[in-house]
């Protein structure tokens, strides 16, 4: 069986496809979803930039914002226990939301080694 959007519809051989878009505006708030898949089976760590800046990438070459990290979310497997987990920023300091514990950390880069992070949060700035 062919799958018809990978062939050509006039000589029917196989060919290329590629998708290309473009943005041309951006919300002030940015909200990424990563795919992740079932819990586990992807390790591949998140790198996660404190800061975005989308002048020179050309698909947001008409969005000149920058933007700043402020919280992503992830989950964790603690004993076979499958949970979630936040880290956001308030003014200077980050902080680590997991089930009823919040703490202070220094940094949003040690969440950064694991394959869990599901959703990041940005603002412009």
């Amino acid at each position: 069986m062919k799958i018809r959007d990978l062939y050509c519809s006039k000589c029917l051989n196989k060919t290329r496809h590629s998708c290309y878009k473009q943005l041309y505006s951006v919300p002030n708030n940015l909200i990424i979803s990563v795919q992740r898949g079932i819990m586990n089976k992807y390790k591949t760590p998140v790198k996660i930039d404190e800061e975005l800046n989308l002048n020179n990438n050309v698909e947001f070459q008409y969005c000149k914002k920058n933007f700043k990290l402020v919280g992503f979310l992830g989950r964790i497997n603690k004993n076979g226990n499958e949970s979630f987990f936040s880290v956001i920023n308030f003014g200077k300091n980050w902080f680590n939301c997991e089930g009823t514990e919040i703490r202070e950390i220094s940094s949003p880069s040690n969440y950064t080694s694991n394959g869990n992070i599901l959703m990041l949060f940005y603002n412009a700035i």
